[in-house]
C-alpha cells in the first residue's frame, strides 16, 4: 500500500501516468496495481481533509532491492544475465505505444526475486518520448544524479529516449562489477561535480580493469556513450550481443 499526502498537481500527473502504465502492463517484471483513489474528504465522516490523500494498493513482491544484494551480481555472467532481464523488462516501456522512458533506473528501483529475476518499480517520473513533460523548467529535471545520463544532467529534454535508460543500466552494471560508481571520482564530489563527470568523463573500460571480457566491456562502453546516437539504436541488437556473451559462459 502506498499512501501519499499533500500531493500537488505535478505529482498527481506523474501518479496518473504510473497508474495508466501499470494497468496496461501484465508482466512479472512489474508490480500489479489493484486499486487507487484520491481522497479530499474523510470516507467515514465526510469531513474535508486538510490535504489531499492518495492511496494505491499494489501486489506484494517477495524480493530484495538490488542495492541490498549487489554482492550476488559481481561476475560477468551474473551481471550479464541480470542486464538481459532488465532490458527485457524495460523494453515493455520502450516499445509501449507511448514509447515510455523510466528515467530513474537505479539499484533501489530494481527488486530481485528469489529466482534472480528482476522487477522494476517506481514508475513515478515516466516520460513519453517527445512529450513536453509536466515539470517546470529548472537546472535539473527529475532524476537520481548517480545514475543519470548526460542528456539528463544537461537538461536536454529533446534527447531523452530509451537510450537514456540504457545509459543508466550501463552505469548500474559498471558499479556492480567494480564496486564504484564511475562518475564519483572522489568521495568529496558534490552534485555539480558528479554531473560534470557524467557529461565529460569516459570511464576506464571494464576489460582494462580486469572485471570483464573485451566483448562485454565493449557492450557497456557503447551503452555509456555520451551522445545518445552513439548508443544502441536497436534493442534486439543489444540483446543479441548480450546473448553472445552469455553463450561463452555455458
Amino acid at each position: 500500500m502506498k499512501i501519499c499526502t499533500g500531493i500537488d498537481t505535478t505529482t498527481i500527473a506523474y501518479m496518473q501516468m504510473e497508474i495508466e502504465t501499470l494497468n496496461s502492463l501484465d508482466s512479472p517484471f512489474y508490480p500489479r496495481l489493484y486499486w487507487n483513489d484520491v481522497f479530499t474528504e474523510d470516507p467515514t465522516t465526510d469531513e474535508k481533509l486538510p490535504e489531499r490523500l492518495f492511496i494505491s494498493i499494489e501486489s506484494y513482491i517477495e524480493s530484495i532491492p538490488l542495492s541490498q544484494c549487489s554482492g550476488q551480481f559481481n561476475t560477468e555472467a551474473t551481471v550479464a544475465r541480470l542486464l538481459l532481464g532488465l532490458i527485457d523488462a524495460a523494453s515493455l516501456l520502450w516499445l509501449h505505444k507511448r514509447r515510455l522512458v523510466h528515467r530513474d533506473l537505479k539499484p533501489d528501483n530494481i527488486l530481485i526475486r528469489p529466482s534472480g529475476e528482476p522487477v522494476i518499480i517506481d514508475l513515478g517520473i515516466l516520460r513519453e518520448t517527445g512529450s513536453k513533460g509536466v515539470t517546470l523548467t529548472n537546472f535539473w529535471g527529475p532524476m537520481t544524479i548517480l545514475y543519470a545520463s548526460p542528456e539528463q544532467v544537461n537538461y536536454d529534454k529533446r534527447a531523452i529516449s530509451f537510450k537514456t535508460d540504457i545509459f543508466s543500466l550501463a552505469t548500474i552494471v559498471y558499479e556492480l562489477l567494480t564496486g564504484n560508481n564511475p562518475y564519483v571520482t572522489d568521495p568529496s564530489n558534490n552534485v555539480h561535480e558528479i554531473c560534470q563527470n557524467i557529461a565529460t568523463i569516459e570511464p576506464i573500460a571494464l576489460d582494462q580493469i580486469g572485471v570483464a571480457s573485451i566483448e562485454f566491456a565493449q557492450i557497456i562502453k557503447k551503452m555509456m556513450e555520451k551522445q545518445p546516437y552513439k548508443r544502441y539504436r536497436d534493442i534486439d541488437v543489444l540483446r543479441n550481443d548480450l546473448l553472445a556473451v552469455l553463450m561463452r559462459h555455458k
